[in-house]
């Protein structure tokens, strides 16, 4: 689908202060435990097991890190992850609380203590298994994340893992910054100017969004596909409310920065480079 496709676009204007650990080759592909696919040759890609049974969350995780560059696998459950994980010797594991066979806590422990004992982990978990995700990060689980969740949230955390894992003993740089404005992934801050921001989650991750893709036009199709969780379905127009809203926060000691498209979307534009 489109927003697959375009996920991983890479801005030419905005700036990172930090660079990802080697997702960079694009051959690797998305493989699954039931055909049986070899690992794919490109060592020098980050390698990242997803342990789950949604069809959904298999579905879109999947391919939301291939197109980042990443090489992925995939397990449904603790027997395939274990399997893939001795094949794989992954960089990083994302588990699903709600694995059928075995708790995500359980299966955390044995992964780290045969295949992977460096590897951060990603626990996904819906809001009612709070407390079995909250559980694993005490066996060695780094973060959650709440399902359902927008892929770009799952990328964010990703990235941040494996820089944490790439730099041991630092604390990684995760600002995103265009212009004056500027969004901090790990403490979720946004500043202009040097001022804190007050903005709602998903007004933070609409600019995100349009940071991490400025200098180009963005669809407010492609939009929602990346800011709203895989399963919603709301309408476009939500998203004009949202920026409207946005727009009156950051604009409001500050000249303008995001530039409406008529009949298409929206664009980041740097305010010292007005048309005339």
């Amino acid at each position: 689908m489109r927003a697959q496709r375009e996920l991983n676009r890479a801005p030419q204007t905005a700036r990172s202060s930090a660079r990802d650990p080697a997702p960079a080759s694009r051959e690797g592909s998305i493989s699954d435990t039931r055909s049986g696919s070899a690992v794919p040759q490109d060592a020098s890609a980050a390698r990242v097991l997803i342990v789950t049974d949604e069809m959904r969350v298999r579905q879109f995780a999947p391919a939301c890190l291939h197109f980042a560059g990443y090489l992925t696998e995939l397990a449904r459950n603790s027997r395939e992850a274990l399997t893939s994980a001795e094949r794989l010797r992954p960089d990083l594991l994302i588990i699903d609380a709600s694995c059928l066979d075995k708790n995500g806590a359980a299966l955390a422990r044995e992964l780290r203590r045969r295949y992977a004992a460096d590897a951060p982990i990603l626990f996904l978990a819906d809001a009612h298994e709070a407390s079995s995700a909250t559980m694993g990060l005490t066996v060695g689980g780094d973060r959650y994340l709440a399902k359902p969740f927008c892929l770009d949230d799952l990328l964010t955390q990703v990235r941040a893992l494996l820089r944490r894992t790439a730099n041991p003993g630092q604390r990684p740089d995760t600002v995103l910054w265009f212009a004056d404005i500027e969004v901090d992934d790990e403490s979720l801050e946004v500043r202009r100017n040097g001022c804190a921001l007050d903005l709602a989650p998903r007004e933070r991750r609409i600019l995100r969004y349009l940071l991490a893709n400025a200098g180009r036009t963005v669809s407010r199709t492609e939009i929602v596909e990346h800011v709203w969780p895989y399963d919603h379905g709301g309408h476009r127009r939500v998203l004009d409310v949202h920026i409207c809203n946005l727009r009156r926060k950051i604009e409001k000691d500050g000249p303008p920065l995001i530039q409406t498209v008529h009949g298409v979307g929206y664009r980041l534009q740097d305010p010292t480079h007005q048309p005339g």
